[in-house]
Order: structure tokens, then C-alpha cells, then sequence
């Protein structure tokens, strides 16, 4: 039954990879054996990340790009198919919360940086591996998606909600066109403590009142959530959405 969960001689992109949920989503995808190819601006700690998954006898290439950039993008898939020979999954996780603020207190540069930091990003890399994948009739997509985007998120966020539930439509229209030979999916996580910024105290009461499992979750829960949909254990899931929220939102 194990076996569905190992991703050995697969190679995946895994986007944002230099800290956070992105981080520990590599090192899980490497630890099932990928070859994983690690994205960020973010040069010296993608050369960590990788000299962590090779000293743990994994394979990682770090390639420094920035995804809102076609260059970039159209780049790190030709790194990628040099390394390796193939593009299997592709984890678009790169994005940005932004700033917290309502309809009247959100500019119209503020809408624009988060749909291109968090859905624009997203389709620039995905059309790069298009083709790829095609001809291999063989892919998959596994997009970071948010609780943001399923229930229009708790700090009244319009650009960020807009830019996730805009990635959940555009995660069933990819699945639509990769099928039959190939699969998209999300993940929604809810509040995840990824040790990167500390919750106010009064903030952090109010989400945890609301959470069924009264916890904050973990990275390494959305990076199991992401070997779950990137392996051939989530095989006839397609267009779908999992959610990785500690029961804040039941759908």
C-alpha cells in the first residue's frame, strides 16, 4: 500500500521552496524519493534546502527565478528537463498573504502585486510545464490554494481571497483540459504556524476558538497533503480541493 506514496525517479518543481510551508514541502517530496527541484529568489537558502536534501542522501537542484516573470519560468523548466529529463509534478506554492485591509483601505496597486504574486505566478508556471507534460502524457499540478479562497477568509482580505478563490477555478479548469493523461488539484490550508511570524495573542484566542481541533496546523501537514496529491495514492482525484483547515471550514 506504501508504495502508492513513493515518488522515486519523479521529479517536481516545488515554487516558494526557500522557507516556510515551501521549504518543508521539498524536504518531504525528497524524503519519497523525488528529484526535487527547489524555486525561489532567494539564493543562499535554496542552497541550504538543497545541501539538507543531499546530506539526507536525497537529489535537489536550487534554481533561483522569480515565477511572475515568463523569462523565469520558461527558464526553470529548461533547467529542470536538463537535470533530470522530464517534469512529473509541478507544486505552485509561491504567494504572499499581503497586507491585511478592507474593500475601502485596499489600492488598486494592492490588488494587482497579490493576483500576480499568487494567481499570475501560478499560470506562468504551469504553462511552462504544459507542453512538457503533454508530450509525456503524463503530469501533475498541485496548486496552494487557501481557506481564503472557499469561505472569503476572517481579516476581510479582498485581494487575497480573490487571488485564491481565483486559483481554485482555475485548478478545475486545468484539470478539465490535462485529463485524461494528466491531474490538477489544491490545497486550502486554514491558519498554519509556520514559526515565520507570531500571532497576536487576541487574534490567535478568536482562531482557535473557531478551529474544532483547537491548534494551529503545521507545515509538514500541508507538505503530507502535498505528497498525498503528488503521489499515485490520490490517482483518480482530480479538480479537487483538499482541505488541511483543522475544521474551521467542513464542505
Amino acid at each position: 500500500m506504501l508504495d502508492a506514496f513513493d515518488l522515486t525517479g519523479r521529479t517536481i518543481i516545488v515554487t516558494g521552496a526557500s522557507r516556510g510551508i515551501g521549504r518543508t514541502t521539498a524536504e518531504v517530496l525528497a524524503a519519497a524519493g523525488a528529484n526535487v527541484v527547489a524555486v525561489a529568489r532567494t539564493e543562499s537558502a535554496l542552497e541550504a534546502l538543497v545541501q539538507d536534501i543531499l546530506g539526507s542522501g536525497g537529489k535537489a537542484l536550487a534554481v533561483r527565478a522569480d515565477v511572475n516573470v515568463p523569462e523565469d519560468t520558461e527558464m526553470l523548466v529548461e533547467q529542470t528537463v536538463q537535470a533530470f529529463g522530464r517534469v512529473d509534478v509541478l507544486v505552485n506554492n509561491a504567494g504572499e498573504s499581503g497586507r491585511h485591509g478592507a474593500m475601502g483601505e485596499t489600492t488598486a496597486a494592492d490588488w494587482d502585486d497579490l493576483i500576480e504574486n499568487n494567481l499570475r505566478s501560478a499560470f506562468l508556471c504551469a504553462k511552462a510545464v504544459f507542453p512538457i507534460m503533454e508530450n509525456q502524457q503524463r503530469g501533475n499540478i498541485v496548486n496552494m490554494a487557501s481557506i481564503s479562497g472557499q469561505n472569503g477568509g476572517q481579516s476581510a482580505r479582498v485581494h487575497y481571497a480573490a487571488s485564491k478563490g481565483g486559483m481554485i477555478a482555475f485548478t478545475k479548469a486545468l484539470a478539465r483540459q490535462m485529463a485524461p493523461w494528466g491531474r490538477a488539484n489544491n490545497i486550502a490550508p486554514g491558519q498554519i504556524d509556520t514559526g515565520m511570524s507570531r500571532i497576536p495573542e487576541d487574534r490567535l484566542r478568536a482562531v482557535l476558538d473557531r478551529t474544532p481541533l483547537q491548534r494551529l496546523g503545521k507545515p509538514e501537514e500541508i507538505a503530507h497533503g502535498v505528497l498525498y496529491l503528488a503521489s499515485d495514492a490520490s490517482s483518480f482525484i482530480t479538480g479537487h480541493t483538499l482541505a488541511i483547515n483543522g475544521g474551521i471550514l467542513m464542505d
